[in-house]
This record gives C-alpha cells, structure tokens and sequence, in this order.
C-alpha cells in the first residue's frame, strides 16, 4: 500500500459515531387513491451509518 501523503483517509477509515441521527420521522401517515393506508403512525431515527428499508406486504 502507497504512503498516505496528505493525511486523507478512506470512508471505511473515517470514525463514524452511532450516536449522529441524521433522520428523524415522527408519526408520517401515508395512503393510496385515499383509501389504501401504506403507513399508519411510523416513527423512527436513523443514525450515521444506518440502512433502513419499508417493504409493503407484497415485499
């Protein structure tokens, strides 16, 4: 591996604290044609270095 000359460091190097929400959501209703109802209420934080996936019932 080459000499890091200027000191920069990869992204898989950089510290990332699990603590840093970088999304929050409260109480988000959604539905369809005004009649489906998708989301009912959901509330979450989503923190550095989280994925999160809403998958429907049909995935």
């Amino acid at each position: 591996m080459a000499p890091d000359l200027f000191g920069f460091r990869t992204a898989k190097e950089q510290p990332m604290p699990n603590d840093d929400v970088i999304l929050a959501v409260d109480t988000v209703h959604a539905t369809y044609n005004h009649a489906i109802t998708a989301l009912h209420g959901v509330s979450f934080e989503l923190r550095r270095g989280q994925i999160l996936a809403l998958l429907g019932a049909n995935g």
